[in-house]
């Protein structure tokens, strides 16, 4: 093989390292102690929780670094990539409609809690089997 396929072949396969380590994006994570937790997910599929040493998607999660907002990956070939998380944009009017749904802060008040105004008042559910 000449030196000019060498190189087109080595190129290919970092275009196709790079295209791979892009179709896994970070969604958020969970840092309690010594539990580090990320969520993850591929275009072709579902999100998951990972935690470090965890396959995902072809890739082995080596290190989450929840306070950075990174997550470094293996490729099964040994080149790593560091994942940012995955920024979301809330605008002024998604932001006054968002807030229309939130707990206002009355609702963490007692008297409001004992009020008819609290609609758990009027239907109560009992808490889950496996949260007793």
């Amino acid at each position: 093989m000449n030196t000019r396929a060498s190189i087109v072949l080595v190129l290919l396969a970092a275009f196709a390292c790079a295209a791979a380590a892009a179709e896994v994006r970070v969604k958020g994570f969970v840092s309690s102690g010594d539990l580090r937790l990320a969520n993850l997910s591929a275009e072709d599929g579902p999100s998951r929780w990972c935690k470090e040493g965890d396959s995902f998607s072809g890739f082995v999660v080596a290190a989450i670094n929840a306070t950075a907002g990174s997550v470094s990956i293996v490729a099964p070939d040994g080149e790593r990539s560091e994942l940012r998380l995955e920024q979301s944009l809330i605008t002024g009017s998604d932001r006054a409609r968002i807030s229309t749904k939130l707990l206002q802060p009355d609702a963490l008040d007692w008297a409001w809690i004992r009020s008819d105004a609290n609609p758990m008042r009027r239907a109560p559910q009992p808490l889950p089997e496996w949260a007793v």
